[in-house]
């Protein structure tokens, strides 16, 4: 079972299991995972596991880049592919879910009042130059170890392409997971969640 199901984390106090189910896995993640102190200026030390994965990402970090470019491109023929796995196993799994058609429509169901607004438009333009990190010298450093003579249109239309692609199937991977959520919870989809803290 996983572990904010135990049945201490679940008093239902009225709700229904799937409510209180949510709940308790808020509260599992906030108290038990993070151990959050509930105020910034309420400092209680390093949380021992949080730290053990911290210095563990450092280390293979270390290790990958010690030898400089001929140790990172062995690392990213592996590190590469990999989000694009993982993201392709929760889309299967989010549109197999009860309720995921719900959360797809209302990824793909546009708002025309939300799209007559400028600030729709300005927060776009900025997420996709964010996405494909226009201006912050990725770009640089790729060409500065392609060949001279490589298809330099064909390889940014391939990058342009590739990175709408996975946010398509990555939006498509969550909206399916909330709307299973909705599904499960009875509640709108639109009300299933809540912003960070």
């Amino acid at each position: 079972p996983l572990p904010w199901a135990a049945p201490e984390m679940l008093s239902h106090n009225g709700t229904s299991a799937a409510s209180a189910s949510i709940v308790a896995a808020k509260l599992f993640f906030n108290e038990t995972v993070q151990e959050a102190s509930g105020s910034i200026e309420r400092r209680e030390g390093l949380v021992p596991r949080l730290a053990l994965a911290y210095a563990t990402i450092w280390l293979c970090t270390f290790l990958g880049a010690r030898k400089g470019a001929s140790s990172i491109g062995k690392m990213s023929k592996f590190l590469m592919p990999l989000p694009f796995v993982i993201i392709l196993v929760f889309l299967i799994r989010g549109l197999t879910l009860s309720g995921a058609g719900d959360g797809v429509a209302a990824l793909f169901t546009p708002q025309m009042a939300l799209l007559a607004q400028p600030t729709t438009w300005t927060t776009a333009v900025s997420q996709i130059l964010f996405s494909a990190s226009a201006g912050l010298a990725t770009l640089t450093t790729y060409a500065s170890y392609s060949p001279t003579d490589a298809p330099i249109v064909r390889n940014a239309a391939i990058v342009c392409v590739t990175n709408s692609l996975f946010s398509l199937a990555a939006g498509t991977a969550v909206f399916s997971f909330v709307g299973h959520l909705a599904h499960e919870t009875g509640e709108p989809l639109m009300e299933v969640v809540t912003a960070g803290p």
